[in-house]
């Protein structure tokens, strides 16, 4: 067994895009960790992210993290995994396959109702969020999208977005730059190789809008 803080740090890697570096550090405070015959509990109090991609640094800030890891002849089994983030809860399971290169990860995992207003912040968005957000995907980094997944929003506003601002012009109706909603709800698909998102059969609702449609955003 295990009881102590461990930081992890990598620096100047290269990314899928070679023009690009990145860097992650991850700080584990309070980590405890039990091995048994293949298998292992792992309980983290907090947890510290911090990503930078050339010159765009993100932090993600995680508690009460708890897991149970089995060890298969070449693949990590993650099972019952749960974390308490930006105010709500995430909750999945996956596995690590190291007989392939790059590894595989591959996981299925549920958001609930977390604080979009701090997920905008931790992702250094330049726009003002609020609401509730409830998200269910897949992430596969072997696979085309790599992400895919729905989305829930509910009771909040999206203010200062480029690409309302955009939609507002072109429609000539002023008030959808800032958008108060009482329930968004989505499909979403990222690519890493096509580099961008993809929100299939939008749905907006509020008390003086309704809005459906697809968006596509790159790069």
């Amino acid at each position: 067994s295990m009881d102590g803080d461990l930081t992890l740090r990598t620096q100047k890697l290269i990314s899928i895009n070679p023009r690009e570096t990145y860097h992650i550090m991850v700080k584990l405070d309070r980590l405890f960790c039990a091995l048994t015959n293949k298998a292992a509990f792992v309980r983290v109090k907090n947890i510290i992210c911090e990503q930078g991609i050339s010159e765009k640094t993100f932090n993600m800030n995680a508690s009460d993290f708890k897991t149970q890891i089995y060890l298969g002849k070449s693949k990590i089994y993650f099972t019952g995994s749960n974390m308490s983030a930006y105010k709500g809860l995430m909750k999945g399971n996956g596995f690590l396959d190291l007989s392939r290169w790059p590894p595989k990860l591959l996981l299925d995992f549920k958001a609930y109702r977390l604080d979009v207003s701090e997920l905008a912040s931790a992702l250094k968005l330049d726009y003002e969020l609020k609401g509730s957000l409830d998200f269910k995907g897949v992430f596969n980094n072997q696979m085309e999208p790599c992400l895919s997944g729905r989305l829930d929003a509910v009771e909040g506003y999206l203010k200062n977005a480029k690409l309302l601002e955009l939609i507002s012009d072109f429609l000539n109706v002023p008030s959808l730059k800032n958008l108060y909603f009482e329930r968004i709800s989505s499909r979403v698909y990222f690519s890493s190789v096509n580099n961008e998102f993809i929100f299939d059969k939008i749905s907006v609702s509020g008390q003086d809008i309704n809005l459906n449609g697809d968006i596509r955003l790159k790069n």
